[in-house]
């Protein structure tokens, strides 16, 4: 049990892991009650905008593998990152939100036990015009499969024998 001291301002500290369990952000208005055994009851009132985080991660991570689907990657990369911080426990929500993180590096790529994928990011540096805003498969320096939905893209590879798993990455 996690224990907090109240302040000479009548302020109490509610624990880390009671906040990221129950979903608690800065700025949470809470109502007060005792209950028959004399204990404190705080009651977290929930906006609007938080009323649409009531539910969990599993139907947060479809939607965004559907906004995803439809090639909606704004969309979904938004998503994905009020999930990951909203949801900081949630390892699929965090992993989900890393793949789509692409600020600096890609995180889609092919598994750590396989050849490098130097050659794909050197030609992710500098891609041709046509692939700006799509959806690209790598190996090497080739561009194995081209579209404008990661679905469109998957669908594609599945039908092609490769020899090395592609580097699959939207280009902005």
């Amino acid at each position: 049990m996690a224990t907090s001291k109240l302040t000479s301002q009548g302020q109490v500290t509610i624990p880390f892991e009671i906040r990221e369990r129950l979903g608690l952000a800065t700025g949470v208005r809470f109502r007060f009650d005792i209950d028959d055994d004399g204990k404190i009851v705080l009651i977290p009132e929930k906006s609007a905008s938080e009323e649409a985080w009531a539910v969990d991660p599993e139907e947060l991570s479809a939607r965004i593998r559907s906004l995803l689907a439809k090639g909606s990657y704004p969309e979904a990369c938004a998503l994905a990152r009020r999930a990951a911080e909203h949801f900081r426990s949630d390892e699929r929500l965090q992993k989900l939100w890393q793949a789509l993180d692409n600020r600096g590096k890609s995180r889609i790529s092919s598994r750590p036990t396989e050849p490098s994928t130097e050659e794909e990011f050197a030609w992710l540096q500098d891609p041709p015009e046509w692939a700006h805003g799509k959806w690209v498969a790598l190996v090497g320096r080739e561009h194995v499969a081209v579209g404008e939905t990661l679905e469109e893209v998957s669908g594609a590879l599945r039908s092609q024998k490769l020899t090395k798993r592609p580097l699959v990455h939207r280009v902005e």
